[in-house]
């Protein structure tokens, strides 16, 4: 049967993409050896896997079931597997004639999911265990720790701390596929090199004493990873390892070598040790394709090992002589020629760094923006940004074609504010944080009171917000009445040594906790407004009326919450932009803890949420929505998509780039350099001297920065057509300015050397100087006046 694809320009004409050179020849590439292929932001990475699929089906008579597709999230999955679908029917045959069966497409950790479903048993691993991604892990983990039955010596006692280590450590582990035992071992050498004798003892007594903490939270590990296994549930380090370890069984090599011809592998840049070593042990000697753009690896805080694409090539042999193939797309067909020139030029200390990345060209004609600004005070920034918002949408710019990428959450309340302020619909994609929008907070808060009678903090938002909005003074006297209802006296009220020490110790027992709930129930005669009596007894009966239904399935309980504080009237009037998606998304969470959680319960769904907001950064949902709104996430979740206009703000100082930076095994509990897989390619400590400590934490702190670096081209990169970064000199706590970030001031001298100016370029603090918004919160009221909410 004569080929349905004849050549490259029937390829062309079939899927209608006038294909570049560089492109056809990753996509025609030959099945003798494996490829690499080095696609820059936009370059049209899904679309040419999509072609290399119609050309190797249609050209080389590969069936579409022999071929594998994986790539890293559900979305990224989803898409690929509708690209190579949607361009397999423009072959414009039938399928069921020919016999052809459908391609797989699937992420990562999914298709070691699938390894252990079918060849689990093999290792004694339970097929059908539950994967939890949740905040679940840290309280399985809190439970491990609370039951641990040994001496722990050298850890932290304050839990919260310790629960984040030692999941960072298990997580560590697995991605590196090392054993307990062996870092035990590892750390049992370092320990030996301490001598208190040695006059350059400090070096080593710092990594010795990290080395014994270390040994306790790995038996931590050990406890957690038995708890795991006893709940029947596992998560994605475990899915990689086990499935690694798979990989390496010869029937499991020769059931997905005989599955399967071609292997396409996308975003190989943020692959693990473990991912790599899973892949090698399967494929080898297969003709693997592996696409993605190390310049915009920014994963490596979890695991990303660094250099795995550039060393795909050494990795996966050619069977034959030589080597595989390289190609590079270096043509950007999503930004606009002015907006990859100032991604370029931030990008110019990591190109210098590689012998295998080009920096990009555009595509597209001449055109493009890039605005750079930088502000007195945070507030003034967010404020402009918000103004700018406005004037690109009365522009004509559609709200979801343009978005506001933020290194870190820590203004993301001040930023959802002022675009609330402005009435700009809003979409918190990702949602961190969604356990802090306020609508959340008020049914959550009164979940809590209804749970437990002492929970005051709560009580107090919902006595304080906009619904009920006490003022201090009825505040204040609801607390004297919380107070005598439990008999409690004041200091002064102690006048002899017995009625000292009996006060000193009022309220240990639980019988004697204040509970401003108990004082709505019973105000007593104290001096009260009217309103306030009639707005606290209003509160307590509502809370009353939802407590009567506490033992309802969890979901309709939360519901009964949203209708009792008239949340779904504010939202349906439009007071709260964006607050219905909030509530939809919680109400999800929700559901779904009831749904994954045998021990179901409203203390326990309090726990689980409190837990999500400490270690989980108020949850991870989805990708953004088609909704017409701006849309607000970190850069790190902004990978893969692209917008007409992007705002990158809080370039300031230690901001962005983050001084946070990777941690540094002889000084923290990380996972020590010479054990990772990818040690070769990471510094390494030469000596164990101070000078040498210095060198390696100098080392250390650039492959941060570096990291840091092609972290700001991400964000440069998702830009279509214009892009806004600024900054600010004084944030909302500093006692000293930060001031604009190297990478601000380096876009605005790349704007200037182009004859361009600043949107704005406030000048510095005067030394000595108070930062405003120190000297602004000494006379904020409180509680803060809210407007009134409709039908009030």
């Amino acid at each position: 049967m004569s080929s349905l694809v004849r050549d490259e320009d029937h390829l062309r004409e079939l899927l209608g993409i006038p294909f570049t050179a560089a492109q056809m020849a990753a996509i025609t590439a030959g099945l003798d050896r494996p490829s690499a292929i080095i696609a820059g932001a936009g370059s049209g990475k899904t679309t040419v896997m999509a072609a290399r699929v119609v050309w190797l089906v249609g050209h080389e008579g590969i069936a579409p079931e022999r071929i594998l597709g994986l790539t890293f999230t559900n979305k990224a999955a989803a898409e690929l597997g509708q690209r190579i679908r949607a361009s397999i029917d423009l072959l414009g045959v039938d399928h069921e004639q020919m016999g052809w069966g459908e391609p797989t497409a699937s992420t990562y950790h999914a298709f070691a999911g699938s390894l252990i479903s079918e060849h689990g048993l093999r290792l004694g691993v339970e097929p059908d265990l539950r994967i939890v991604t949740d905040a679940s892990r840290f309280q399985r983990m809190a439970r491990a720790i609370e039951s641990y039955p040994g001496t722990l010596e050298h850890p932290t006692t304050y839990v919260p701390t310790l629960v984040e280590q030692v999941l960072a450590l298990d997580a560590e582990l697995s991605e590196h596929n090392v054993t307990t035992d062996r870092l035990r071992d590892f750390d049992r050498g370092v320990i030996a090199r301490y001598d208190p004798a040695d006059k350059l003892v400090a070096v080593i007594r710092d990594a010795a004493k990290k080395a014994q903490v270390r040994t306790d939270l790995s038996r931590l590990v050990d406890a957690y990873r038995e708890l795991k296994q006893a709940d029947g549930v596992i998560d994605f380090s475990d899915q990689m390892e086990w499935g690694t370890e798979l990989a390496k069984v010869a029937e499991v090599q020769s059931a997905l070598r005989e599955a399967y011809d071609v292997v396409l592998l996308d975003e190989y840049q943020d692959t693990s040790v473990a991912q790599r070593d899973l892949l090698v042990a399967l494929f080898a000697g297969l003709p693997v394709t592996a696409v993605g753009d190390p310049a915009q690896g920014i994963y490596g805080w979890r695991g990303a090992a660094t250099g795995n694409l550039e060393e795909f090539l050494d990795d996966f042999p050619a069977t034959g002589e030589g080597r595989g193939r390289q190609f590079s797309l270096v043509e950007t067909r999503r930004c606009a020629p002015t907006v990859i020139e100032a991604a370029n030029h931030i990008a110019k200390e990591f190109y210098e760094t590689s012998e295998v990345v080009a920096p990009l060209s555009s595509a597209k004609p001449p055109g493009g923006q890039v605005d750079v600004a930088l502000y007195y005070t945070v507030d003034e920034e967010i404020e402009a940004m918000v103004a700018e918002i406005a004037q690109a949408h009365d522009a004509g710019i559609p709200l979801r074609r343009m978005a506001i990428l933020v290194r870190v959450w820590r203004e993301n309340g001040a930023i959802v504010t002022a675009l609330r302020r402005a009435g700009i619909p809003f979409e918190i994609v990702g949602l961190t944080g969604l356990l802090d929008q306020p609508e959340v907070v008020d049914v959550l808060s009164l979940l809590q009171v209804v749970d437990d009678v002492t929970a005051n903090p709560a009580l107090l938002r919902l006595l304080t917000g906009p619904r009920y909005n006490l003022g201090p003074r009825d505040l204040a006297l609801l607390g004297r009445r919380a107070r005598q209802l439990t008999g409690h006296r004041v200091a002064g009220e102690a006048e002899t040594l017995a009625e000292q020490l009996a006060l000193a110790v009022e309220g240990t027992d639980p019988t004697e906790v204040v509970s401003l709930a108990d004082a709505l129930e019973d105000l007593g005669d104290l001096p009260y407004s009217e309103e306030a009596r009639r707005r606290c007894g209003e509160l307590a009966s509502l809370i009353t009326s939802i407590r009567r239904h506490s033992s309802e399935p969890l979901i309709d309980l939360t519901r009964r919450a949203v209708r009792a504080l008239d949340l779904d009237i504010e939202l349906d009037a439009g007071h709260m932009s964006g607050g219905a998606d909030n509530l939809a998304l919680f109400l999800d969470a929700v559901a779904a803890y009831g749904e994954t959680d045998r021990y179901a319960s409203l203390s326990g769904l309090i726990a689980y949420l409190a837990a999500e907001d400490q270690f989980n950064d108020g949850m991870e949902v989805s990708t953004p929505s088609a909704a017409e709104s701006v849309k607000l996430l970190t850069i790190h979740r902004s990978k893969g998509l692209e917008w007409h206009t992007v705002f990158v703000p809080l370039v300031s100082g230690t901001v962005f780039p983050s001084s946070r930076g990777t941690k540094n095994w002889t000084t923290s509990t990380a996972l020590p350099g010479p054990l990772r897989g990818d040690a070769e390619s990471l510094p390494a400590i030469v000596e164990w001297t101070p000078a040498g400590a210095k060198a390696y934490s100098a080392e250390m702190k650039a492959e941060s920065l570096m990291e840091e670096r092609r972290l700001a081209y991400v964000a440069y990169t998702r830009a279509e057509e214009r892009l806004v970064v600024s900054g600010h000199h004084w944030g909302r706590t500093q006692q000293k300015a930060l001031g604009p970030s190297a990478y601000l001031e380096s876009t605005k001298d790349w704007l200037l050397s182009r004859g361009l100016k600043p949107l704005a370029w406030a000048d510095p603090p005067v030394d000595g100087e108070t930062n405003p918004h120190l000297v602004a919160a000494e006379g904020v009221p409180w509680p803060a006046q809210a407007p009134p909410l409709a039908g009030r």
